[in-house]
């Protein structure tokens, strides 16, 4: 245990993890990485979907991170976690080049 301010005790860690929320963020990076796999079926679909996806992961693996990679000011940096959505969002860009670049090739057929 670790003494607050006033002398009473908390936990170490203020970001406990509780079971159905680690299930929760298993199934959502489940998603992100099953998304991103066959996202060359439809590739303006899936990689639509995926960047709802990979945002949704951004916006709630704060109860995973742990080390901080780089810090550009106080109070925000990048950690491990914050890899998996940046590597989703960069593959929905390139899914929905890719299904631009289908679709233009059907065009001129």
């Amino acid at each position: 245990m670790v003494r607050a301010a006033g002398g009473r005790p908390r936990a170490a860690y203020s970001n406990v993890v509780t079971h159905q929320q680690l299930w929760g963020h298993a199934l959502l990076l489940g998603a992100v990485v099953l998304t991103a796999g066959i996202g060359h079926h439809a590739p303006r679909v899936l990689g639509t979907a995926l960047a709802a996806l990979s945002v949704s992961w951004l916006a709630s693996n704060g109860a995973f991170e742990q080390g901080v990679l780089w810090v550009p000011s106080h109070g925000h940096g990048l950690t491990v976690t914050d890899f998996a959505g940046l590597g989703g969002l960069v593959v929905a860009g390139y899914l929905w080049l890719l299904g631009i670049r289908r679709a233009l090739r059907r065009r001129e057929l």
